[in-house]
């Protein structure tokens, strides 16, 4: 319940956009109350940093973090990397 306050005190400052990175992809940057799937359902539009994340690996033979970085991409959110991020904010 906490972290819808938290949602609304960033929009009520005018804040859209979220960029998310982090340890545990999977578990803490998805699925956390302040993660990148609760920012999408309270209407944030949601960028993940791909090389400043990692994902946990649960089970052997699949490659946890590949797997989610396309499950986000495909309808979830955007990814960037941060030399993206550094281009943008020229950043040396």
């Amino acid at each position: 319940m906490k972290q819808f306050l938290f949602f609304n005190s960033l929009a009520f400052k005018g804040i859209n956009t979220i960029l998310i990175a982090g340890y545990d992809l999977n578990s803490c940057v998805y699925e956390n109350p302040i993660g990148l799937r609760n920012f999408r359902l309270a209407g944030f539009n949601v960028i993940l940093v791909r090389d400043a994340t990692v994902a946990i690996e649960y089970s052997a033979g699949i490659d946890a973090y590949d797997y989610y970085i396309s499950y986000i991409e495909r309808d979830r959110a955007s990814t960037t990397d941060l030399n993206a991020l550094k281009k943008t904010f020229n950043y040396r």
